[in-house]
């Protein structure tokens, strides 16, 4: 991404625009997001969510521990099938244990996205609106290793005033 945004400011300023007519502009994207209330409830949301689910997978973790310690004691005294049986038990347990850590993770990634797309979309209509508002060429979502204040301006202040006055 970094590369295609270097790429077309680099024809910008290359194109027959002189230099100094080309407006561009940068905004911080994380302290953007970092500032709006409802980036902190999604994080918080997110927060009870990753606990229920290590609660859960943790309770069945120390079931495995305790069937396992029940296996490491009485599997001399088992009779054989009772021993392949209590396996067969140990080995689902686990296979269930990693199926559910899988599928937590899998279950937070989601979650994750649904939470922050709308925020992501709301600061990139406000990035949008603010760059045609002002008449800028490019709004780049990062802050540059340098950039001309002549040349480039720093909106960040202005979408997280526009966000949280919203």
């Amino acid at each position: 991404m970094h590369k295609i945004l270097a790429t077309l400011i680099g024809l910008l300023l290359c194109s027959t625009i002189a230099a100094q007519e080309l407006r561009l502009a940068y905004a911080d994207v994380d302290s953007i997001m970092h500032a709006l209330p409802s980036y902190a409830e999604a994080r918080s949301q997110l927060t009870i969510l990753r606990t229920q689910y290590e609660r859960e997978a943790q309770y069945n973790e120390q079931n495995f521990q305790r069937q396992f310690s029940e296996f490491l004691e009485g599997q001399k005294t088992f009779a054989e099938a009772i021993l392949l049986k209590r396996q067969a038990d140990l080995q689902l347990s686990m296979e269930r244990g990693i199926a559910f850590r899988r599928e937590c993770d899998q279950l937070l990634r989601a979650a994750e996205q649904e939470l922050m797309q709308p925020i992501r979309q709301r600061i990139d209509r406000c990035i949008q609106q603010i760059g045609i508002e002002r008449g800028y060429a490019v709004v780049l979502p990062c802050r540059p290793l340098y950039a001309n204040p002549e040349m480039c301006e720093d909106i960040t202040p202005l979408i997280i005033s526009a966000l949280i006055a919203e």
